[in-house]
């Protein structure tokens, strides 16, 4: 019997386990299309088991291609969808989406045309065949912006869904997905033409696998493996391709297609994929950032804070950890963290929410480790008893000493900082530290100053206070002679709090010099795991996210050069390095536009001469130009050691003999320019019997040549010389980069020379330096780091836009018109035949003068842009700084007084809480339409930041100046905002004063400002 019991509990936990293994989880993934090889990842992590391994079995669903497929996720519908950059747009708007994955890099949407349209300008008044969700699709609206062209100029024509027969359809051109729809034109010997967005700088992501954020949120687990599979899915479909179009023709293939549509879909696909270059599924939040700004600049959506938010994100660490790390995380679900409530710039309390630099290092690293904090608020003597009580697992923005190692562990340093001497501007430098014997010098309570001046230097005597912010009012008031502090919080609180009698003094060099220049963290005794993790983390940071980080509350790099040596951090062995070699020669192409050129005068110039102008400034860097006439000799010069860098190389096995390259820092797309009237080039094979141009001595030349060793390429001296061997028909095409072909033919007036057709091969650039110096190329690879996006886009717009703005060549114009009137009096014949040559003039001229204008009003737009806050349009704090520093000097000057109104919507957050961003919106707009109708037509009217606005007012004396205030802030509390009802806000009033700086008056404001906060709100305060 007991036999009996036994065998039967066995086969009833068999058959719950065989039971819970046979149950998986069902998953409707939407498809943004019909069956074919787009997809075939998809299909490949279903049949191969990938989907399986997780307990995940999914089903494909087609499109129509007239059903939203968002709406079919958000309302479950389906559970994971698949669309393109769309989802941006959709979630830009407010839908509640969340992007998973990538896994084409570049959108393969296209028009494909009749031979004859080779321009999108050909396209205004034809039929063209797109459906209702590409027509209006921020893809072509750029292309069709491109060309000044609205859609309303185009007959659209309903789509059928099939391959499009131009006269069967009765059309001119159709939307294509470039990987499909020209092998029936090839096969078939029927001439098409392509106009690709991607040709006019276009972009986009497609095949992005997303959900709803509600579905996402209750299976966060379910949606990381379901990429892992896919990713899986996708790698084995690209290398086993044969195997993979067998499975769509078997049991995917509802479009009828052959082997052989497939395999080229499959072929052409892998261009767009770009698996070389990019992880499979990988997203890059800066793409996304770029096309969200690109939706927004064509009007599809508003601006959205908090761009990461659209991104899935798994809970778990994103660096890998041992099984006792693994563990530790469980056993430890919260670690509590200290937060000084008044040590700006690194940690600091704002309604008991944490700020700060070291919050937000903490945040960064909680995400990479998978560590949660809560913060602790308190002064920092609590937080350190704390720490010793075990209240606080960890401390941070810490200096190392002996005393602090017996309480925890210190970590690996996280920011470095340098210490000087604080004192008064009206003091002298301090050479020595015996200089402050029997002085005051102020300290932090529990400072490592304090217990390091205390030991060493008994006869100066200390002032003890409880924070940085003391410490400088101690010195600044008389009440202590100095302190010794770091540059970086001296730069932020003397901009911040406004002491402007203070300076720094010498280097404090025994600090210097010791492990103190460095801030570190602290953790409890009893963790020696979360000291491991935490470094863990801290290795895993890239140059750029700290460098993001440092920027955010520091300043700009080049602002702490009046404080740094460098505002690039070098280690020892480099300083070393440059201290030696002084001087840095560079090597560049001297004809290279915009790139780069060495012009008439001798000096380098164009987009990467002012990049590189500011990697040395950030590096203080010596760097001389070494002139040479041409590019093969710049290459020469730097074989033969004549010079130690050049500016942009591209990385070659045959150079990485006698060179090393920093990461890329400038990338163009390489181009195949034909005459206008030749037809879209799809592949550079087609036109491999014909002469093409090339630049000679520059790398991809030297790629093409071993890859088509029996190609007729045409070598010459630089581009110009290309595009006029095309011009006057000597050469069939010319390929560089996209920059360096538009700008020669923009410069040198090539108006019969078109883009027809792209390479899949990028030019990536980067600095190369010799390779017998390799802390050369470690140095300038810091500098590359070190570069914005916004250095980047300065140049490109310096010497990319400026050649557009050129003005006719009249003398031109007369060498053709006066053989034209000789002419005249020969023959009808030339008459007419000049006639017609002389129309054609006149529409290059209308055309340049069209484009002249057109630039005229987009530079005046970029003006406006610039100084103008995109929500409210009223002016931003880059203008108002601008005013403020202008009013200033006039009070100076003429002793005119002018007020400042600083006013903020009470209890602002709770609206965008309740009511979400978009209505938040809407009120911070109602405000702004409220405030310009009642300020003065001399007052200055901006938005200061967030719910904050500033009003500068001219020739204002105090009485006005309230009473104004008054008037508006009756003006907000009477008005009603619809849906949110009633808002209210608080105003801070000041009036400049004799030795008055931006900081000062601003900060008597803000003062006031908070004044109202602290006593009620919706109120009008004077200081």
């Amino acid at each position: 019997m007991r036999l009996k019991s036994i065998l039967f509990l066995f086969v009833f936990i068999f058959s719950l386990n065989s039971y819970a293994t046979t149950q998986n989880q069902k998953i409707k993934l939407q498809l943004q299309w019909k069956h074919q090889f787009e997809f075939a990842g998809f299909y490949m992590a279903k049949e191969k088991g990938f989907y399986q391994k997780f307990g995940i079995d999914v089903e494909f669903i087609e499109s129509d291609g007239k059903t939203n497929i968002t709406d079919k996720i958000l309302n479950e519908e389906n559970q994971i969808g698949v669309w393109g950059s769309g989802i941006i747009n959709e979630w830009l708007n407010g839908k509640d989406v969340v992007f998973l994955a990538n896994y084409f890099k570049r959108s393969p949407l296209a028009l494909i045309t009749k031979p004859e349209i080779r321009t999108p300008e050909d396209l205004v008044g034809k039929r063209v065949m797109i459906p209702f969700f590409d027509v209006s699709s921020a893809s072509f609206q750029q292309m069709f912006k491109f060309f000044n062209i609205s859609k309303d100029s185009l007959n659209i024509v309903e789509p059928n869904f099939k391959i499009p027969d131009f006269e069967k359809d009765n059309i001119d051109a159709s939307s294509t997905f470039l990987p499909n729809e020209p092998y029936y034109f090839i096969k078939n010997g029927i001439p098409y033409n392509i106009l690709d967005p991607n040709n006019y700088g276009v972009e986009f992501y497609d095949v992005n696998l997303f959900s709803s954020r509600k579905f996402v949120e209750q299976n966060s687990v379910l949606i990381k493996d379901f990429i892992e599979a896919t990713n899986k899915g996708w790698d084995y479909a690209l290398k086993n391709v044969d195997e993979t179009v067998n499975v769509i023709l078997e049991k995917y293939n509802t479009q009828n297609k052959t082997k052989d549509a497939l395999i080229f879909e499959a072929n052409e696909s892998k261009k767009f994929i770009l698996q070389k270059n990019y992880p499979l599924g990988s997203i890059d939040i800066n793409k996304v950032k770029k096309i969200s700004e690109l939706y927004i600049e064509l009007g599809f959506a508003p601006k959205r804070d908090n761009l990461e938010d659209l991104l899935f994100i798994s809970n778990e660490s994103t660096i890998s950890l041992t099984n006792k790390e693994k563990a530790f995380l469980k056993d430890n679900p919260i670690i509590k963290v200290s937060n000084e409530i008044n040590f700006p710039p690194f940690d600091f309390s704002i309604g008991g929410e944490p700020y700060g630099f070291s919050i937000d290092l903490l945040n960064l690293l909680s995400k990479k480790i998978g560590l949660k904090f809560e913060y602790v608020n308190g002064n920092w003597v609590e937080l350190y008893n704390d720490f010793k009580d075990k209240k606080i697992d960890l401390l941070h923005t810490l200096s190392k000493t002996s005393q602090r190692e017996n309480d925890g562990f210190f970590s690996e340093p996280y920011l470095w900082y340098q210490t000087h001497f604080i004192i008064r501007k009206d003091n002298p430098d301090i050479q020595n530290i015996e200089d402050l014997n029997g002085k005051i010098l102020v300290v932090g309570k529990y400072w490592a100053s304090e217990e390091y001046i205390s030991k060493n230097y008994p006869k100066i005597k200390l002032l003890v206070v409880d924070s940085f912010e003391d410490m400088l009012e101690a010195v600044s008031k008389g009440e202590a002679y100095a302190l010794i502090g770091e540059n970086l919080i001296f730069k932020y609180l003397t901009k911040k709090r406004g002491f402007t009698n203070l300076k720094l003094s010498l280097p404090f060099d025994e600090f210097n010099s010791l492990e103190r220049t460095s801030y570190r963290f602290l953790v409890s005794k009893d963790k020696p795991i979360l000291n491991q993790l935490l470094n863990k983390g801290l290795k895993s940071l890239t140059f750029k996210e700290l460098n993001e980080l440092e920027e955010k509350w520091f300043g700009k790099e080049n602002d702490i050069k009046e404080f740094d040596n460098s505002s690039i951090k070098l280690n020892e062995e480099e300083v070393v390095y440059l201290s030696k070699k002084r001087l840095i020669k560079m090597c560049v192409d001297p004809n290279w536009m915009p790139l780069e050129r060495i012009n008439e005068n001798g000096l380098h110039e164009g987009i990467s001469a002012d990049l590189i102008k500011t990697m040395s400034h950030k590096l203080n860097l010596n760097i001389e130009l070494v002139k040479t006439s041409s590019w093969k000799q710049s290459l020469d010069f730097i074989k033969n050691k004549e010079c130690d860098i050049l500016s942009l190389a591209m990385k070659t096995k045959e150079r990485e003999e006698y060179l090393d390259f920093t990461t890329p820092y400038f990338s163009s797309p390489f181009v195949i320019a034909t005459l206008d009237k030749e037809l879209f080039v799809e592949n550079i094979e087609h036109i491999l019997d014909k002469k093409i141009a090339l630049v000679k001595d520059y790398a991809f030349t030297e790629f093409l040549k071993k890859k088509y060793p029996n190609t007729k390429f045409v070598e010459v001296n630089n581009v110009k010389e290309g595009l006029t061997l095309l011009s006057e028909k000597k050469v069939f095409a010319f390929i560089d980069t996209l920059i360096s072909i538009g700008y020669t033919i923009k410069e040198n007036s090539f108006y019969n020379i078109k883009v027809a057709g792209k390479l899949d091969e990028k030019w990536e650039l980067s600095i190369a330096t010799r390779n017998d110096e390799s802390i050369l190329n470690k140095i300038f690879e810091k500098a590359v780091n070190s570069l914005s996006d916004n250095d980047k886009q300065i140049a490109y717009n310096k010497w990319f836009s400026i050649k557009f703005e050129q003005s006719v060549d009249y003398s031109m114009l007369w060498k053709i018109l006066i053989p034209i009137f000789l002419l005249i009096f020969i023959s009808t014949y030339w008459n007419r035949k000049l006639y017609s040559e002389k129309e054609k003039t006149k529409k290059a001229l209308d055309s340049l003068k069209k484009l002249q204008d057109i630039l005229e009003i987009k530079n005046f737009e970029l003006q406006r842009i610039s100084n103008t806050d995109k929500l409210t349009t009223l002016y931003n704090r880059h203008k108002l700084d601008e005013v403020l520093k202008y009013e200033l000097s006039r009070f100076n000057r003429t002793n005119i007084s002018f007020g400042l109104i600083i006013l903020d919507i009470d209890f602002f957050k709770d609206v965008n809480d309740t009511f979400g961003h978009n209505i938040g919106d809407e009120v911070l707009v109602e405000i702004s339409s409220l405030l310009k109708k009642n300020v003065r037509s001399s007052d200055i009217l901006g938005r200061w930041g967030g719910e904050e606005f500033l009003i500068i007012a001219p020739d204002s004396k105090e009485k006005d100046l309230l009473l104004f205030a008054e008037k508006l802030r009756k003006e907000i509390e009477n008005y009603n905002f619809g849906i949110v009802g009633k808002k209210t806000c608080s105003f801070g009033v000041t009036i400049s004063k004799i030795n008055d700086t931006e900081t000062s008056i601003v900060n008597r404001a803000d003062k006031a400002l908070y004044i109202v906060k602290n006593s009620g709100r919706n109120k009008v305060q004077f200081l």
